[in-house]
């Protein structure tokens, strides 16, 4: 069986008691650096650990193991790491616990409704389907390394989508978390190198499209 433990924002009081359980219980877990580092002192003893990344053999590990613990960040079914394990193991053969996301975070933060807003993910690469945009008042943007907040602002500028106003939110749920605003403009023009970090922007303009 593979376990898929969602552990919410970072900190985990946000994650539910049931998956700290199961993370308590493993024998091996598989997980990013940093999610590992996390759970450091709920993990077994003996448990099995292994760092995945992008060298990381996935199906191999599944396959080598009958019951297999993976960490996920945020909620796994939400742009998460569900999508990559059912490429290998059957919807059966799953067991997901679920965890909020750094959207659902960040709006709870701000006070915005997740029905109001549409999620793009900028991981990797820029999302084909920057249309869908002009449905929705506000949009919640997925970052990575390449893809900063700086970054995804001037692509949606470069694309007639212009907004009112950017959240950063950045090592949400930590100690050291901030929230951080600015008028589209200002954000294209920000020289700041964000941690780890998600976007909501509210207000769009009606100029669709119009460059």
């Amino acid at each position: 069986m593979v376990y898929i433990v969602s552990l919410g924002p970072g900190d985990l009081r946000y994650t539910l008691p049931i998956g700290l359980e199961i993370i308590s219980k493993s024998e091996v877990l598989v997980g990013g650096r940093r999610l590992l580092e996390t759970v450091e002192n709920l993990s077994k003893e003996n448990c099995q650990k292994i760092i995945f990344d992008s060298k990381t053999d996935l199906q191999k590990v599944l396959e080598n193991f009958d019951n297999v613990t993976i960490l996920a960040s945020g909620d796994a079914t939400f742009f998460g790491i569900l999508k990559t394990v059912l490429k290998y193991v059957s919807n059966e053969n799953v067991i997901v616990i679920p965890g909020i996301s750094s959207v659902q975070y960040l709006a709870s933060k701000l006070a915005i409704n997740t029905d109001e807003l549409i999620t793009l993910s900028f991981h990797g690469k820029t999302p084909e389907n920057l249309d869908v945009l002009k449905y929705f008042k506000s949009g919640a943007f997925l970052t990575d390394d390449k893809s900063a907040p700086q970054v995804v602002a001037q692509i949606l500028k470069e694309n007639g989508i212009t907004y009112e106003k950017f959240y950063v939110g950045e090592n949400l749920s930590y100690k050291n978390e901030q929230i951080y605003t600015f008028s589209h403009n200002e954000l294209t023009k920000c020289t700041k190198k964000f941690e780890l970090n998600v976007v909501i922007a509210v207000g769009r303009k009606d100029n669709f499209g119009n460059q």
